[in-house]
This record gives C-alpha cells, sequence and structure tokens, in this order.
C-alpha cells in the first residue's frame, strides 16, 4: 500500500548513516514540476483530500510527493488566492488545508483567518521556514492546528497530518 511505501521510505531515511538522527531532512528537487494557480489531483480514490498552498515550487513538490506517498490526495497552489478561488469554485470535499506562513500576496496566516470564518472545523497546518513567536501565537489562536517549521521531515509531516486524517489504503478501492 502507499502508507507501507512512505514508512519503509521513512524507515530507510531514519536508518541512513550519512543522515544524522537529529538533521532535518532537506527538501528536495523532482523531475515532475507542480505548477502554482490550478490545482494537481493526484489520487481519485477516495483518498482524505489536503489542500497545499506554498509559494517555493519545490516546497510544493516535496508536499506532494510525501502526502501522496502517504496515501493522500493533494491539491496544490502556488498562491492563497488561488487556493480560496478553488475552494469557492471545487464540489470537491477537503480535509486538511497546509499552507505556508510566508507569501507574498496573502500570507498563510491571513489564508488561516479567511478559511476559519467559513470552515471553523476544517483541520489546518502551518509551516514556516522561520520560527516567529508572535506569527505562531496568533495561528494558534486563530484556529491553526499546528505549527510546523521547514525543512519538515516526511514522517514528521505525515505524523501531523495523520492527527486529523486517517489514510484511506487505495487497496480497498
Amino acid at each position: 500500500t502507499a502508507m507501507e511505501l512512505a514508512s519503509r521510505n521513512v524507515e530507510a531515511q531514519a536508518t541512513d548513516p550519512n543522515i544524522p538522527r537529529d538533521e532535518k531532512i532537506p527538501f528536495r528537487a523532482v523531475e515532475t514540476p507542480i505548477t502554482g494557480g490550478s490545482p494537481s489531483p493526484i489520487l481519485n480514490n477516495g483518498a482524505r483530500n489536503v489542500v497545499m498552498v506554498d509559494d517555493d515550487e519545490s516546497v510544493r513538490v516535496f508536499l506532494y510527493e510525501t502526502l501522496t506517498a502517504g496515501g493522500y490526495a493533494c491539491q496544490s497552489f502556488a498562491d492563497a488566492a488561488a487556493a480560496l478561488d478553488w475552494l469557492a469554485t471545487s464540489d470537491e470535499h477537503v480535509d486538511l488545508l497546509l499552507s505556508d506562513i510566508n507569501m507574498s500576496g496573502m500570507g498563510g496566516l491571513d489564508l488561516l483567518r479567511t478559511v476559519k470564518t467559513i470552515l471553523p472545523s476544517l483541520p489546518f497546518i502551518l509551516i514556516s521556514g522561520a520560527f516567529d513567536l508572535p506569527k505562531a501565537r496568533a495561528a494558534m489562536q486563530v484556529g491553526a492546528s499546528e505549527y510546523l517549521l521547514k525543512p519538515v521531515r516526511p514522517e514528521d509531516l505525515l505524523g501531523q497530518v495523520a492527527k486529523y486524517l486517517a489514510p484511506v489504503d487505495s487497496e480497498t478501492f
């Protein structure tokens, strides 16, 4: 299953002697870019749907690969406005939103505020490249479910998402 594959990949990375146990695994670029503006549907098998927003393409690719390997369907956006447009017009159910906090245009904190007025129970994870204590506190007060720091290890990301969503095993469909 996809979850077993992700677990094996995470386990292999965790036991790799070239990666110190306390070192974060950096983002990596891949051959299949995810472009901004339009959604990138991945699985059409009933998987839990995660919307992710980040203005850095390499981060979107990392999130996409990690989440899909973990059994989640993903919609990917390069900016908050495109994500909001899609949320307003799509008939697809969204189970969790994952967003960078520092983006050009509307930032993740404003996106969080906007989404929480419409979907107050939607789990919303913010991710940031820099720890900013006032922003982290504000995010939690507004309703962020989690506040993660980049670079985030695949197993940490999947663990945080799994706290709110159980992946659907693709072999059951």
